[in-house]
């Protein structure tokens, strides 16, 4: 029986941060829970959000899609995960991105205004934020310079520590577009690894 992804939140907040009963209270009564099929789209590109969305159960990837159509995998989220688009909701402008489901999923969302007021009443919500934003700020660092400085080998072996747990549940094509080489490219590598 899966849990209640609000509880999962809440649960989820706690163990990271101290927070009164109170706080707690406010950001359950604020949270919904929306569940996402299999391909179908937590936000799309050129749409606004307002929204925090924790990953309750589930699997999502962050991508940009050019002009030809072809799509770039910038992310992978799963459980225990948050799904926003930073720009869409702190500045109220439209995602350069989308999220795709990769696997039928529950997420538990709350407005930024939600977040603000809490930020505003709570040390552990302000601590919180901090460390969320510091944790992604250095993720995205991090990648850029992989994407920029390593080759596909070391890519690939950077993702397998990040993404280990996930990576049987990743299709070779979005594993290979996150790495910026394609599939055939990624088959090859594999097998160079397995001897």
């Amino acid at each position: 029986m899966m849990s209640d992804p609000i509880d999962k939140m809440i649960d989820f907040f706690c163990s990271l941060a101290p927070f009164e009963k109170k706080h707690l209270d406010y950001l359950r009564s604020n949270t919904r829970i929306r569940n996402i099929s299999r391909s179908c789209y937590y936000l799309r590109a050129g749409e606004q959000s307002a929204n925090f969305g924790y990953v309750a159960s589930g699997l999502f990837r962050f991508c940009y899609c050019d002009c030809e159509g072809k799509d770039y995998t910038a992310w992978f989220a799963d459980e225990n995960s948050f799904i926003p688009s930073f720009a869409s909701v702190s500045k109220g402008i439209a995602s350069r991105f989308s999220i795709e489901a990769l696997e039928d999923s529950q997420v538990a969302e709350f407005p930024i205004s939600v977040l603000n007021e809490l930020e505003n009443s709570s040390e552990s919500a302000r601590s919180l934020s901090r460390n969320f934003l510091l944790e992604a700020l250095l993720e995205k660092e991090k990648r850029e310079a992989s994407l920029v400085l390593d080759d596909a080998i070391t890519r690939y072996r950077d993702f397998q520590s990040r993404f280990s747990h996930i990576e049987k549940r990743l299709k070779l094509h979005h594993v290979a577009s996150y790495l910026g080489i394609s599939p055939v490219s990624l088959s090859r590598i594999r097998k160079k690894n397995q001897k």
